[in-house]
């Protein structure tokens, strides 16, 4: 498990790395990039803070290929856990199978999602992201996801949640099937939250190729295979 920190906030890595703990969870820190030490062109799109946030999470992707893990919890470090995320931990039987990451935390509303495709070891469905679901504090992703993470970053340049789970703009995020927990089982922490600007970036693909996706998602929402479902956060029951 791996948790992204800034240099300047040890009150942070301190705050995350305690709270795991008392959950029994092991992690390791991954060194964030600031915004004044983003490396190569940042695209038109993107602010060097979202530069930044996007750097981090690609160095903590790169940090759980060079283990032998299967799949790795990816957090930053203002995020919030629920007890059941332990049992997505011990076990990997729960993974829906054709999704390659699997995210925790829940938005600033309902999320467009399709129906359920399985359920966590604490009971909560997965569904998959049937358009976008903004955030990244917290979510999981298999080898297979990180490799095509990082192999499509370089032509995407998105803020890391629209690259990771917008599934109309990020070519990314279609190839990596994202789903969704709920009940949310984790949350930015009650005042704290994320230096980053949470809006979607603007998309890569081109309108022809968006307009047929909305199109499909609309056929979709009308057959009752797609609706919005709110992820609110569980607190603190196991499930």
């Amino acid at each position: 498990m791996f948790v992204i920190n800034l240099d300047r906030r040890p009150d942070r890595w301190a705050a995350v790395s305690g709270h795991l703990g008392a959950l029994g969870i092991a992690c390791e820190r991954i060194r964030a990039t600031d915004a004044d030490r983003v490396m190569g062109a940042i695209p038109d799109d993107l602010s060097f803070s979202q530069a930044a946030c996007r750097e981090s999470h690609f160095a903590a992707l790169d940090a759980f290929l060079q283990t032998g893990a299967p799949a790795a919890l990816i957090l930053e470090d203002d995020a919030e856990l629920a007890p059941g995320v332990c049992g997505l931990l011990a076990s990997a039987d729960w993974w829906p199978p054709a999704a390659r990451v699997v995210k925790l935390g829940g938005g600033d509303g309902p999320a467009l999602l399709g129906r359920p495709v399985g359920r966590t070891p604490c009971g909560g469905e997965i569904r998959p992201v049937a358009r976008a679901s903004a955030g990244a504090c917290a979510y999981m992703i298999d080898r297979e996801g990180a490799g095509i993470a990082i192999g499509e970053a370089p032509r995407v340049g998105m803020t890391v949640d629209s690259f990771l789970f917008h599934m109309i703009g990020s070519p990314a995020a279609r190839r990596l099937k994202p789903a969704h927990v709920v009940p949310a089982l984790a949350r930015v922490r009650p005042g704290q939250g994320s230096d980053i600007c949470r809006d979607l970036s603007p998309l890569a693909t081109g309108p022809a190729m968006r307009a047929v996706f909305r199109t499909g998602v609309w056929l979709r929402r009308l057959t009752g295979q797609v609706r919005r479902v709110p992820v609110a956060w569980c607190g603190t029951r196991s499930g």
